[in-house]
């Protein structure tokens, strides 16, 4: 791999992770991220400098240079109702997956919006394998409904004094998270 150039798989093809991560399950390489194969959205006559959600990628590697395309981790849903966060028309961005050794089961956290930005909602979606495929679990603003946070093996607790949400979930799930996986909930304090 050589910056400026394109970044293939092991099959030539472009990678197609934008916003992702890298990560290590049971001694492989995971790289998770936006698939953006697809043309930008048109209104009209006007082109816009966006993508349709196609999904989340998954390639893993041995030795960080040499990728294999799993598939998409979690699809977007033609058939889905356009308010949902699957649906194509929505934004699926920056997708960051974690294991939870709460409930065994590997946790997608991604940016779910609407085309505007006006929706700005954390998804989340469960799998029994890194590569998936994730079942949509569903998309909040906290304090997000328990129903959800349980699937993803987070709980939400009131909180009285100024505190970061990071360090709230660290105390309350510190068998959960770690301090990297704690700052992705980093926010303003409440």
């Amino acid at each position: 791999m050589k910056n400026g150039q394109c970044w293939l798989d092991d099959k030539g093809n472009l990678i197609q992770a934008h916003g992702g991560m890298i990560t290590q399950f049971n001694g492989k390489w995971y790289w998770f991220g936006e698939n953006k194969d697809a043309d930008n959205v048109r209104v009209g006559e006007k082109q816009l400098a966006r993508v349709d959600v196609v999904g989340v990628s998954c390639y893993t590697s041995d030795d960080l240079h040499t990728w294999h395309y799993e598939g998409l981790a979690l699809s977007a849903d033609k058939n889905a109702d356009p308010s949902s966060p699957l649906h194509p028309g929505r934004v699926m961005e920056r997708p960051k997956v974690i294991y939870s050794q709460k409930t065994g089961k590997y946790v997608m956290w991604f940016h779910a919006d609407s085309a505007d930005y006006t929706f700005a909602h954390a998804g989340c979606a469960v799998a029994d394998k890194p590569e998936g495929p994730y079942e949509f679990v569903g998309a909040f603003l906290p304090p997000a409904k328990s129903v959800i946070l349980a699937k993803c093996a987070v709980t939400v607790v009131p909180i009285l004094e100024p505190i970061s949400t990071a360090a709230a979930f660290k105390s309350v799930n510190a068998p959960l998270l770690t301090s990297e996986t704690a700052a992705m909930f980093t926010a303003t304090p409440l």
